[in-house]
């Protein structure tokens, strides 16, 4: 267990000894299995991603999407804004170029060190992990830079609402490339943010966007249900996706885009106590 400014982290060990759990306050933020369903010992192996993470759900599946759009013979860029346990480091191939956007030195720590989740060591160890404010390190980066860009900062019990406003999705989709895909991690017991995402794209020219559930009844931490928006400026980008369960086209907007000025956590709060 450790305390940072951004609050407490425990590396947990599952009561049956055969996972691996990444904690921030009361919300998993990552897993990672010790021994296989046929108990043998995982060390030395690749890792699975894992939780929300893992090879079927909507985040690891827009990896392999986004690499299917990216030009012939050019390098494939990620980008992921919160590392958590660094589980999607293991959706990489060789030769691509991934980077990793935390604000939490301890999380950066608790992920690189292959005593608690062998992820990143395992899959991507020279990957850089930029400590800072997403919206400040991003926009630093080139435009049209990221072929896949995941931001996953607000599974917790609180929201940075400022990476959710229209100034930062816009920001986002800059440094994404043409036929590239946003994907933003939404799930949260409490809000309901999927519309907050809906109202911070429309009037923007050209983009298109969808809401992906994935509802899983898996027991163990295997594979965990999740709920994502994915945003492309290119709507042929977004076709592949109409075939995946539990997806939502955006509509017109119900509710008022959150700003650098405005946001309105308590009408999230209501809208997912009434669902």
């Amino acid at each position: 267990m450790e305390r940072s400014f951004f609050g407490v982290h425990r590396v947990l060990t599952s009561q049956d000894g055969t996972f691996r759990i990444l904690q921030h306050g009361t919300t998993i933020h990552g897993g990672q299995r010790l021994v296989s369903k046929d108990g043998e010992d995982t060390a030395g192996k690749r890792p699975v991603p894992a939780t929300y993470y893992h090879p079927e759900g909507p985040m690891h599946r827009m990896v392999s999407l986004a690499r299917e759009l990216n030009p012939a013979g050019q390098t494939f860029t990620a980008g992921v804004i919160g590392l958590g346990s660094g589980a999607l480091a293991c959706a990489a191939q060789p030769g691509e170029n991934w980077r990793f956007y935390e604000i939490d030195p301890v999380v950066v720590k608790i992920a690189r060190d292959p005593e608690h989740f062998t992820y990143m060591s395992s899959c991507q160890p020279n990957a850089p992990a930029i400590i800072g404010d997403a919206r400040l390190t991003v926009a630093k980066e080139p435009a049209g830079l990221f072929d896949y860009l995941l931001v996953d900062a607000f599974s917790s019990d609180t929201i940075p609402v400022h990476l959710l406003t229209r100034e930062a999705v816009a920001m986002y989709l800059d440094r994404v490339a043409g036929n590239g895909l946003l994907v933003m991690h939404i799930s949260n017991r409490f809000l309901d943010l999927a519309p907050v995402i809906e109202a911070a794209v429309a009037g923007m020219e050209g983009v298109h966007g969808v809401t992906i559930t994935d509802l899983r009844n898996d027991p163990t931490y295997d594979s965990t249900s999740s709920r994502v928006v994915v945003i492309s400026k290119s709507a042929s980008a977004l076709e592949d996706i109409s075939g995946f369960s539990g997806v939502e086209p955006f509509g017109k907007p119900a509710v008022a885009a959150w700003t650098d000025d405005f946001s309105n956590i308590v009408g999230a709060l209501i809208r997912n106590m009434m669902q």
